[in-house]
C-alpha cells in the first residue's frame, strides 16, 4: 500500500480530532488560504522556505504531531531542503585586538621614562621646594673680624690637614663671646 500523501495525511489528523480550519487558523494565526494549501497540497500558493516550514511545524505543534516528522515528508515531497548559509569572514581583515594595549602598555613606559629624565635633570619636586637648612648655609659670626676668613665644616672633614690645624687654631675671644677657630698658615 503506497504511502498517505502529505497533505491528505495533515487532513485526516485534523479531522480525527475534530478540528475545523477556522480553529486551527484562529490558534495558530495561519490564515486559512495557507492552510487550505498545506491540505491539498497546492505549493505555489505557499510562501518558500522557513515560512511554509514554519506552518507545519505550528500545526503540527497544535494537533500533537511530530514536528521534526511531518517537516521531513514535507521535505520529502517538494523537495525544498532548508539551506544553511555559513559566513566564513577573512581572518587577515579582522582588527587586532591586541593594538589597543600595546598602544595603552607604549604610552605608560614614556610617561615613565619622561618621569625618570626630569628627576635625573632636575632633582625631582623635593629639590624645587625643599628649604635650605641651617647645616648647609654658612653664616657670619657675630664679632669676628673682617680680616678673619671663616672655616668650612666640610672643608674641616674632608681634608685631615685642614682638620689638623683647625684643631690647632686658638680661639679668639671678642667681647665675651668665642669666635670661630681661624686656619693657621704654616
Amino acid at each position: 500500500m503506497p504511502p498517505t500523501p502529505f497533505g491528505e495525511r495533515l487532513k485526516r489528523e485534523r479531522e480525527l480530532r475534530g478540528v475545523s480550519l477556522v480553529e486551527v487558523s484562529v490558534a495558530t494565526c495561519i490564515n486559512t488560504k495557507f492552510l487550505e494549501a498545506l491540505e491539498n497540497e497546492q505549493w505555489d500558493q505557499l510562501p518558500r522556505g522557513v515560512f511554509t516550514r514554519g506552518f507545519i511545524r505550528t500545526v503540527a505543534r497544535y494537533l500533537g504531531l511530530n514536528e521534526d516528522g511531518l517537516i521531513s515528508e514535507y521535505a520529502l515531497v517538494t523537495n525544498d531542503h532548508p539551506t544553511v548559509n555559513v559566513w566564513v569572514h577573512d581572518l587577515e581583515k579582522q582588527p587586532r585586538k591586541w593594538v589597543p594595549p600595546a598602544l595603552i602598555l607604549a604610552l605608560i613606559a614614556i610617561l615613565a621614562a619622561g618621569g625618570w629624565l626630569a628627576v635625573k635633570r632636575w632633582g625631582g619636586i623635593a629639590h624645587v621646594n625643599a628649604k635650605p637648612n641651617s647645616d648647609s648655609v654658612s653664616e657670619p659670626v657675630a664679632g669676628a673680624s673682617a680680616g678673619s676668613t671663616p672655616v668650612d665644616s666640610d672643608a674641616i672633614g674632608s681634608s685631615p690637614v685642614a682638620a689638623r690645624k683647625a684643631d690647632d687654631a686658638p680661639t679668639v675671644q671678642t667681647n665675651g663671646a668665642a669666635s670661630a677657630p681661624r686656619a693657621v698658615s704654616d
